[in-house]
């Protein structure tokens, strides 16, 4: 935000004018994908610039504002409303906020804008309430708009963070940037607007689940900062094929949310991930038309529910996370599979 001060001499006020303009603007809340900003009503004025006065001081300041979104007004019960915050809005995204979004207010973000606009479309239509946002998770200053845009329009609930790219879709580059960095950004974005009951589940795969990994590399996973992960030699793309990099990235998921399971507890928070097995979404069939396809099959035949995983099955994991009952439920990953990962370890002949 550029700010224009009119003022006899800015060194007069100084400090005082700060604190006049806190206790002035102070009656209702005004919101951009940047900020949040305060503003008296009887001093507001339309447009993308407003005039306000310091009362205390009778100095005239003026603020010049350049705005991401269209300025929103809400009202009191808005601001109080649950917010329930969704990345990725593929066959999991749209089921998880069908699930959750009854009489709370959705925030729908996804690279794609036509995906968005489709899906904002049918949810409206089926009278849910909700914003979307358009949103690259490679892309930290992208996440913390998203993370700004959804804490100004309540308590955050929960965010399911389902983005992501599979080996079919992406380079190993792009499986990196997406799939691991991506749940880094979120997990670190909204740390600052965790208040107790605040869920986080990230959606990673069965596919990490049998990656080993050097408990050194495990540790950098969890721990390391998120400038430096994309750093990590494991993650090094020029030694990597899609799959490879795919795997691993969904171990770094299952690893991150056990790292951040601490800095989000602090704050009443708690962080899970669920790691599907092969369910029916687009990224699903379209691995199964794949390579890969006839080992997918075989997977799914030889697991004890003998069939493909739903977006609904993942639905319903996400809901029971983030409720009450789950409540001593954080920094672990739910394995949602119908048992393909147990076949495939101790599969009898």
């Amino acid at each position: 935000m550029a700010v224009e001060r009119a003022a006899p001499d800015a060194g007069m006020v100084g400090n005082k004018l700060q604190r006049d303009m806190e206790a002035v603007l102070a009656e209702d809340h005004f919101t951009s994908g940047e900020q949040q900003l305060t503003v008296s009503p009887d001093i507001l004025s339309l447009g993308h610039a407003f005039e306000c006065k310091a009362f205390k001081t009778g100095v005239s300041v003026r603020f010049v504002l350049s705005w991401r979104y269209p300025i929103r007004r809400h009202t009191m019960t808005e601001r109080s409303q649950d917010v329930i915050v969704i990345t990725g809005l593929g066959g999991m995204g749209l089921a998880i906020a069908r699930r959750l979004g009854s009489g709370r207010h959705l925030v729908l973000a996804d690279y794609a804008q036509d995906l968005l606009d489709r899906v904002a479309e049918t949810l409206r239509g089926e009278g849910h309430r909700l914003d979307t946002i358009q949103v690259d998770v490679a892309d930290g200053a992208s996440v913390e708009q998203l993370a700004h845009h959804a804490a100004a329009l309540g308590t955050l609930r929960a965010i399911i963070h389902t983005a992501g790219v599979s080996p079919v879709q992406a380079s190993p580059e792009r499986v990196v940037q997406v799939d691991v960095l991506g749940t880094a950004h979120i997990l670190d974005a909204f740390l600052p607007f965790v208040s107790p009951g605040t869920v986080a589940v990230c959606i990673a795969s069965m596919a990490g689940t049998l990656v080993p990994l050097p408990p050194e590399i495990e540790r950098a996973f969890a721990a390391a900062p998120t400038s430096e992960l994309a750093h990590l030699p494991i993650l090094d793309p020029q030694h990597l094929d899609p799959g490879a990099a795919y795997s691993i990235a969904k171990r770094a998921n299952q690893l991150r949310v056990i790292g951040a399971s601490i800095p989000w507890g602090r704050r009443g928070g708690r962080v899970v991930s669920v790691s599907p097995g092969i369910i029916s979404t687009p990224m699903g069939q379209a691995e199964l038309q794949g390579p890969h396809g006839d080992a997918m099959r075989a997977t799914i035949e030889a697991s004890g529910t003998r069939r493909i995983g739903t977006p609904d099955d993942i639905a319903s994991a996400v809901e029971f996370l983030i409720s009450p009952q789950a409540s001593f439920i954080t920094g672990t990953d739910v394995l949602v599979d119908g048992g393909a990962i147990a076949a495939a370890r101790f599969a009898q002949s």
